[in-house]
């Protein structure tokens, strides 16, 4: 009679723990679940266990690229100053896919990059990814002998590679910018972008300084000059902001 109480007593005992591991079992499988989601954080609020939906990247926030291009569409010298043109970035840009602000690499006679565009210290890239410069700071602090940027600014909106005519000693592809390597207006910019005749009213406004999207060095931004009057169509640098 002891051997069979001792026998239901064993049976018993095995049939209580194997219930305890089991439940110890699921609690550490759905504590570890709620864990080890990245999105969803245990927290302690007074006495409630909580869930908190507040992500929680595992290497800290992403750095992110801005972008900058040269723009598809070419506009005359009185295409109306910086306004204008930043509308024409962001237009281009929209249609391109990108989201950010964007603002031409652009002066008048007050006022150029240096004033407008806001300091970055992340890295400016093409469309293709190609690195143009580890920041804006960057960009601003070159001068005469150094290199600028570390890619031309060559490419479209889209992508596509700027028109390079096999004989550049002309300024049809070059880019508007009336600016110099520190971002500061040249004086030079057709009457502030409103006038496009051999004469522009106002001092130092007959001629505007252009940008060549072939070069890395300070020539990227001013490189050529031309007459007010001479006709050009020409594109525009482009960077997000």
């Amino acid at each position: 009679m002891a051997q069979k109480w001792h026998q239901k007593a064993t049976v018993q005992a095995a049939l209580v723990t194997g219930m305890f591991l089991l439940v110890a079992a699921v609690v550490t499988g759905l504590f570890s679940y709620l864990v080890n989601d990245r999105d969803k954080i245990l927290i302690e609020s007074g006495n409630t266990v909580v869930l908190d939906a507040t992500p929680h990247p595992a290497q800290g926030p992403r750095k992110q690229n801005k972008i900058v291009f040269v723009t598809s569409e070419k506009r005359p010298a009185n295409f109306g100053g910086l306004a204008t043109a930043d509308v024409i970035c962001k237009n281009l840009a929209r249609k391109a896919g990108y989201s950010g602000d964007f603002l031409a690499w652009l002066s008048d006679s007050n006022v150029g990059p240096s004033d407008r565009f806001k300091a970055s210290s992340v890295e400016y890239v093409l469309p293709s990814t190609k690195r143009v410069a580890a920041s804006m700071e960057s960009i601003l602090r070159c001068t005469s002998g150094m290199e600028c940027l570390e890619h031309p600014i060559n490419e479209h909106e889209n992508g596509a590679p700027v028109e390079i005519p096999i004989n550049f000693n002309s300024p049809e592809h070059r880019i508007w910018t009336a600016t110099t390597s520190r971002g500061r207006p040249v004086g030079n910019s057709c009457h502030n972008w409103s006038e496009a005749v051999g004469t522009p009213s106002g001092a130092n406004n007959t001629v505007v300084s252009l940008g060549d999207p072939r070069m890395t060095d300070l020539s990227w931004t001013q490189s050529y000059s031309v007459n007010c009057d001479t006709g050009l169509e020409l594109a525009f640098y482009c960077f997000e902001q």
